[in-house]
């Protein structure tokens, strides 16, 4: 089983664009994207917009440490985050929870030290499974 990391905020064109230019981090894409049911959405006179930053892996035995890790180094982004929340509607950390066929998926913990450390950085978690090709 791998876990794939990332951070990820859908907002207005205006929110994402500036964001990005504010933030000026390393390895990050803006994408617009096509609306889903049962996504939170913008006006619908206008489309999603997406910031993610590029993902980091981690395997069943270090998810908890990376992801301690991730959010630690993307620290500096909490008051970016803060200031553009309006124009947000989603700003999340995403794992995306990688198994192969014959694996099951397992419980994911995340401590209260990072629960705390998530809340500060001011995103949600957001953890999807799938399985491996």
């Amino acid at each position: 089983m791998t876990f794939k990391i990332y951070l990820r905020l859908i907002g207005t064109e205006a929110a994402i664009r500036s964001f990005n230019t504010e933030a000026s981090t390393a390895h990050s894409s803006v994408t617009t994207l096509r609306r889903q049911a049962g996504w939170p959405t913008v006006p619908a006179t206008e489309p999603s917009w997406q910031w993610q930053t590029k993902f980091v892996e981690a395997q069943s035995d270090t998810v908890e440490a990376t992801i301690a890790q991730y959010v630690d180094a993307h620290r500096s982004l909490a008051a970016l985050i803060k200031k553009h929340r309006i124009g947000l509607t989603l700003a999340s950390l995403v794992v995306v929870v990688q198994c192969a066929e014959e694996e099951l998926p397992s419980g994911l913990y995340i401590s209260t030290g990072t629960i705390s450390a998530l809340h500060e950085l001011g995103v949600d978690v957001d953890v999807d499974f799938m399985r491996a090709t």
